[in-house]
């Protein structure tokens, strides 16, 4: 397997460290660098900076993108360890993604973690629109081409072992510049990406490394468009990774943000964050109805 170029290990450390900040974890940049250094065959950031490509090989009008697992394992009582998993190919599902990472951390904590429950769940956290970026931003680490989000947490209590997960997916291209009409690497985004096309990465994840299938994750969710009696909203109960919902027996009204609103502080109390909400509804929400789109025909035709 090729490697992560030097401008790809700078921006993973970078999300990373920012994405901590959201579970009150504090590794630096550097320390970031390290540990992508050490799962890549490096010594230490240094030798790898000293030896990798600046960014990746590129082909004129072609996209690309690139899968990341990365977990970060604290068993109490030893020190923690940091695991990472990628690919440029196409060809490897994200389901083995997930598998390599577990068996990664397996091999690292195995005998703790055989047949021992765990409990997930996404703390919210802010979102906004990414914009592009672009190999000039190489040394300028004080802005980024995406907007971090907090990992997964996954914990048990006996023993004690806490896990934060991401799933991150990058995308680049080869641009022209003008008015120079130079090609060269366009660095597009870096997102978490947990969406495992039916079935939840998270769960794969967790079954490989303790040997238990889990429950699929249930939660409220309020559709789109009215569903209920005089066009009122009714909320369903949706079901992870299945594209039809259970009619539940409230009436929520005829204002979709509010009935939305009520929904997400039921979720709330049963510990299913908005992030949570979000990844359970994926696939319901990929098929609902939604309202249609009317467009105008400005055109003028000639007698």
């Amino acid at each position: 397997m090729s490697h992560l170029t030097s401008f790809e290990a700078k921006q993973l450390a970078a999300y990373l460290k920012a994405s901590c900040s959201f579970v009150s974890v504090s590794l630096k940049h550097g320390q970031w660098l390290n540990a992508i250094s050490h799962s890549d065959g490096f010594r230490d950031w240094n030798a790898m900076a000293a030896t990798v490509p600046d960014v990746p090989e590129t082909t004129w009008g072609q996209w690309y993108d690139v899968f990341f697992g990365v977990a970060r394992v604290i068993v109490e009582g030893q020190v923690a360890s940091e695991h990472f998993v990628w690919s440029r190919n196409s060809a490897i599902s994200r389901h083995e993604t997930a598998t390599f990472l577990a068996q990664s951390v397996f091999d690292r904590i195995g005998k703790n973690v055989r047949g021992t429950p765990f409990e997930y769940s996404q703390p919210d956290s802010s979102r906004s629109v990414s914009y592009a970026s672009d190999r000039d931003r190489l040394r300028r680490w004080s802005k980024f081409p995406w907007t971090p989000v907090a990992p997964i947490v996954i914990a048990s209590s006996r023993p004690k072992i806490t896990l934060f997960l991401w799933w991150l997916n990058e995308q680049y291209t080869m641009a022209e510049y003008y008015p120079e009409r130079e090609r060269r690497f366009k660095y597009q985004s870096l997102m978490f990406d947990d969406d495992g096309y039916e079935a939840s990465l998270t769960d794969n994840f967790l079954t490989q490394l303790t040997g238990i299938a889990r429950p699929k994750r249930k939660c409220l969710y309020v559709p789109e468009l009215p569903n209920g009696p005089e066009d009122s909203f009714v909320p369903v109960v949706v079901q992870e990774g299945c594209r039809d919902g259970e009619l539940t027996s409230f009436n929520f009204g005829f204002d979709r943000e509010e009935a939305f609103g009520r929904a997400l502080s039921l979720n709330r109390e049963k510990g299913t964050t908005s992030s949570d909400m979000c990844a359970i509804s994926r696939r319901f929400r990929m098929y609902e109805p939604h309202d249609e789109e009317v467009f105008e025909d400005y055109s003028h035709y000639d007698d």
